[in-house]
Formats: C-alpha cells, structure tokens, sequence
C-alpha cells in the first residue's frame, strides 16, 4: 500500500509540476505579440463587424511594439536580446542559479535489500544513496557517530576519500573504536591518483585500502606497505537504468555535454562543439552551481545551455539523450569521467570521450577519440545509426551489470575482509514449454540449454493426449533440470501454464514458445532487469519478427519506443512469448479461453494494479509461417510489414541475437 501511494505521489509531483509548465506557457504565448496579431486577425477574417474601425490601429500598435521589444530588452525571459529556449525550466531572473528542472529527479526503482550485512559508511551523497539498497547502512553524522559504532552491531566500517575528511571527522577515534569492537575498516579512495598524497595520511591508518584509479594502487602499497587492491567505478542498476516512465515522453535529445562550467573557463577550447549545433546539443552543468548571468559569456551557446542539473536530475537526464560527449580538456579527473561513463551508458546513453585512452577499456558504448574534432564524425555516424547504437549500449549494460555494480564492489570487500554476506546473484528460474507439439520440443530444449543464465531449470508440457513422450523422457532422463508433464488436450494452454508455475522451483518463471526464436542471452539480459527494479511481470515488446514467407526479418516500428518502461497503468503490451513474472503473484491465466490467454493474463494484472515492465527487443523473434493456419493469430505478413521496417534477411539473424 505503501509502495502505490508513493508511487502515486511521485506521479502526482510529475504531472502537478508539468501542468504549472503548462500553464506558464499557455499564460506566455496569449500574451505574445504573435498570438495577438494573430487572434486579431483571425477576428476580422470571421467577425469584421466585431472589430470595427479600430483594426487598423490596433495592428498599428502591435506592430509598433514588436519594433520596440530589441531596445527595451527588459523582458525576464530575454538574454542578449534573445529568448531562451526552454525558459520555463529556470530559475530566473539575473543572478539566480541557472537550475535546470527539465528532467524529473531519477527515483530508485528497487526496495529490497540485496544482503544484510550490516555497513557504518562516512561517505559522499551520491555512494551513500547507491549504497542503500545493497546492505543495512548506517550514515555516520558528524552527531551521532559513536552510538552507531557502538550500539548497531555493524559488521564493517566504509570511509570513501574526501577532501575534507579530517576537519569534518575525528577518524582517529572512530577508528579506535572500531579496533577495540574488531570492526574491520575499509578506506576506499574514489578519487583521480592527483590527490593521492592528500588521501594518504587517512589512508594508511585503515586496515584495508581500495582505490577507484589503477594508478593508485603502486603510491599506496610503497608508502602503507599493505595490501592495495583495485575497485574500479560502479553503477547502482536501481538507479543507473534506462527504465522511462511511459507516461513521461521526451524527444529530440540527441546530444549532452555536461560542461558548461568547461565552456565558461576556456572557451577557445570548445570551439568544435558550434558542429553540434546541428545535431541538437545540450549543454548541463551537475558539477557547479552557476549564476543566470553567466549565460552572457557565452552568447554562441546561450540557446544550448539548458543549466545547471542535480546528480539525480542528470541521471534521468542519461535515459532521454542519446549520446553524452566528453571532450579531452575537462575541470573533471580523468577518474570522474570514466565514473561518469559507465553511469550514462548503464541508463542508455552512448558515450563518446577524447582523450581518454582508459576509457577504451571493455565497453562497446564508450568510442574513444584522440581528438576533440574527431567527436563530430562520430557522431555523425552515430546519429545515423540508432539501432547500432542501441546494440552497443546494450551489450555494454550487459557487461557493466556483470561485473562493476555496488554489488560487486560490496562483495568483493567482504571477500577480501572475511565478512559473510547473503547475496544472490543468480537465483533459480524457470522455463515454461507448453507445446501441442512434440515435434518442436528438441528445439525448445536446445535454446534452453544454450541459454547463459547459469541457474535455471526446464518444464515441459505437453498439452496432447495423443503425444508420444517415451523418446522425450528418455532424451530427459539424465537432465535432473528438466521435467516433464502431459496433459489432455481439453485443458487449454492457460490451465497448462498454471500447473507449470505451481511446480516451479524457481523465484521467476519465463514462458517460451516452440516455434519462436530465442538467443543465448535471453534468460540473463531479463534477470538483469530485476537488479535494477520491482516488479511482478515483465518481458519484451513488439520487437523481430521473422517471415518465413519472404525469409526476412522486420522490426516493430514501436519497439524503440516501448522498451524499459515500468508501469502500473497503460503499459505497452508485452510478448506473449517472452511473458515472464515473479513466482507467487495472486493472479492465473484464464483457463476458459482457447487464445489470447497471454492478453488477458496482462489485463488482469494491470486492473489489480501489478507493477509490469517491459525490457528490451534483442534477443528474440516472433516466428510467423507461410501457412498461418500454424498460429492462433493468424493476421497476414503485409500487415506484419506495414507496421515493420525491414532490418535483415533471415540468414543473418544472428546480429539480433547478440
């Protein structure tokens, strides 16, 4: 209950705050120049007994007024003269801070807690609000420090490196404490190796060292003579994800440079960026607060700098944007920017960074430049290419979700410090085949088996009584993960899949057709949704389908835009073939109908107000034969293709299942 009325007040926020947008503008537009010329006009087409004798002068006075509006040059709104695009969005006039609100603030989407450990943290806003969801953290105030130490029971204490650390905290005699209650101490420098000799004097007094900078690693093993161990930038998925909210649409976000503060230092640097103009290029700031005025000294961009964002603004920021850039000379380490990186490319956004040979390192979505002019061929290339540049941000979330998580970095930690911990990260799921058949049951075992998600488990029914299942029992036999059931042919395939499910051992269960095509990273691209999220049903949109008619494959014209949403109300409609949910849900499948039981299933759910979310398009195709007496929906391939763009031929379908 909690869970809804929040949810419910978020979206209440959201919508209150656009309609006064609104509204502001609806206000600004009837009082413009244009809209009362135009109004008056209007009125004497329709009406010219209505306006009179006065048409004349009153035209007169519009027109004399708008000749007027340069030399005032009073008007709020107006900088240089110029209108500022999207102007309701700041806080103006003057000297105010120039605060973006164009973005909601980026929400966790997940709750629960991923382990119990129990974690004492002195550490920035932004680590403390990714780690809240990994472990039983504690915040140590400057106030109330030494009762948590001393009272909570906590298992580990984590310091991340600050430039102030030792005037805001007594760490000597926090660490005192934690050695006489043999609380293990874990100092993790997050920080570019420039500050390395600020971080030291804190450092060496911690019984472990971690650092984010590679270059690190040597400076403290020689001057602590401990054990240095490397753990690299990180994303939280509850935060760093491309999961939109539907009712929320964005466009024409191409381009995001966060650096206006880069702009405003050295300003022949950046000369370069007027070639994104073109493209759509907006310009933030989440580092500094800057003033509204300062727009003034930077008159070429002053109709692409959009202000100053918030960390969580700028994370909601990454999931509209398609490319964030980040030039070779920057205010921001090295360190920082590859932080960032792996931030923006975890939420969707392709990341193009010069001059930064480590960002070269394992991920598709990051191209690395030598130069800043070479960042406006790629884009160019990029731009052109959304479904290529879909493809490399998703195998890059894939590999970042892997490996360089909180998660990861929370366990390495307790590893290393000889903590337990209770985290899981790959629980049991199961695989539904209910088939008519038995024909294709070796292809459905076939793609289970080839399916990289390592813990999982295969039920199969046979929904025929007609079916010969010796052959496939003995196939079966030594495949402890993999059952098998028959049922009559007078059940239909909804009562087959709820007998399915009440036998399921696993924490999720994941429908598959026979007949549809599924790659090897199917199962793990979908559990990788639930680190990032809460949900109770989940699966893909509209995405491939495969023709056998003409051996090509299509894609949905809507699947780019109803992928990673999460709703409660007025999802896009999910796959019957990739229909997927956690185990225990108070809902069935109708055990009436003869099809469309997928449909219902989803109607259902909304209508008792389940949370659904849709993932990505890779990794499967809907199968459509030449006889559509082959399928329930038997709907003809020009309607297929008149919804469709054409991506392949057939044979190559292995570039969609990647």
């Amino acid at each position: 209950m909690n869970k809804k009325l929040n949810r419910k007040n978020r979206d209440i926020e959201i919508l209150s705050e656009r309609i006064e947008e609104l509204e502001r503008e609806l206000s600004e537009t009837r009082s413009s120049i244009a809209y009362r010329l135009s109004h008056i006009i209007r009125q004497a087409v329709y009406s010219p007994i209505r306006v009179g004798i006065f048409f004349p002068i009153t035209i007169a006075k519009l027109i004399i007024e708008f000749l007027k509006i340069d030399k005032k040059n009073n008007d709020k709104n107006i900088v240089n003269g110029r209108y500022l695009r999207n102007r309701n969005n700041f806080a103006l006039p003057g000297k105010d801070t120039y605060v973006s609100r164009l973005f909601p603030e980026a929400k966790l989407h997940k709750r629960g807690l991923n382990s119990t450990v129990r974690i004492a943290t002195i550490a920035s806003k932004k680590i403390r609000k990714c780690l809240e969801i990994e472990c039983v953290l504690f915040s140590l105030s400057t106030s109330i420090w030494k009762e948590i130490l001393i009272n909570e029971n906590i298992e580990l204490l984590l310091v991340q490196s600050t430039i102030n650390l030792g005037t805001e905290y007594n760490i000597r005699e926090i660490l005192s404490i934690c050695n006489r209650k043999e609380i293990p101490t874990v100092f993790w420098d997050t920080d570019d190796h420039i500050n390395q000799k600020i971080h030291l004097h804190y450092a060496k007094s911690f019984d472990y060292i971690f650092v984010a900078d590679r270059k690190n690693v040597e400076f403290y093993s020689e001057n602590t003579k401990k054990k240095v161990v490397f753990l690299g930038p990180a994303v939280q998925p509850a935060l760093h994800n491309p999961l939109k909210n539907n009712n929320i649409q964005y466009t024409g976000f191409n381009i995001l440079y966060d650096g206006w503060a880069d702009i405003l230092e050295s300003p022949k640097s950046y000369k370069f960026l007027k070639k994104l103009t073109k493209y759509s290029l907006h310009v933030f700031e989440s580092r500094f607060l800057l003033k509204t005025n300062k727009i003034a000294d930077t008159p070429e961009y002053q109709e692409n700098v959009i202000g100053c964002l918030s960390y969580e603004r700028l994370i909601s920021a990454y999931k509209y944007f398609r490319i964030l850039i980040q030039p070779s000379i920057s205010l921001s380490s090295n360190t920082y920017r590859h932080w960032q990186a792996i931030e923006a490319l975890a939420s969707g956004c392709f990341v193009i960074s010069a001059g930064n040979s480590r960002l070269i390192e394992r991920f598709n979505g990051i191209k690395n430049c030598s130069y800043d002019d070479d960042i406006v061929s790629v884009v160019t290339n990029e731009v052109c290419s959304e479904t290529k540049r879909l493809k490399q941000v998703h195998l890059s979330r894939r590999e970042i979700y892997a490996s360089h998580t909180y998660s990861h970095r929370i366990r390495t930690i307790c590893e290393i410090t000889g903590i337990q911990h209770n985290w899981i990260e790959y629980p049991l799921v199961t695989v539904i085949l209910s088939t008519k058949r038995p024909s294709l049951i070796s292809k459905g075992i076939m793609q289970y088996e080839n399916q990289t998600y390592p813990n999982k488990e295969l039920i199969i029914v046979i929904n025929s009584d007609s079916a010969e299942i010796n052959s496939i029992q003995t196939r079966i036999a030594s495949k402890p993960d993999i059952r098998l059931f028959q049922i009559h042919q007078e059940y239909n395939i909804g009562t087959c899949l709820n007998y399915a499910i009440g036998r399921a051992n696993g924490t999720y269960w994941f429908k598959m057709d026979d007949d549809d095509a599924y790659g090897k990273n199917y199962l793990l691209d979908l559990m990788q949704l639930t680190q990032a999220a809460d949900f109770h049903i989940f699966g893909k949109p509209k995405g491939f389908t495969y023709l056998e008619k003409d051996r090509n494959i299509y894609l949905s014209s809507e699947a780019i835009k109803s992928q990673y949403t999460i709703e409660t109300e007025n999802a896009p409609h999910i796959v019957g073939a990739t229909l997927s949910g956690i185990r225990g849900i108070d809902i069935q499948f109708s055990v009436n109908k003869r099809a469309s039981v997928d449909v219902d299933f989803q109607a259902a759910a909304t209508k008792k107000g389940l949370c659904i979310l849709t993932g990505d398009f890779w990794n499967f195709a809907a199968y459509r034969s030449s006889d559509k007496n082959h399928h329930t929906w038997r709907e003809g391939d020009n309607f297929m293709k008149k919804n469709s763009i054409y991506m392949d031929k057939g044979e190559n379908i292995d570039q969609i299942m990647i």
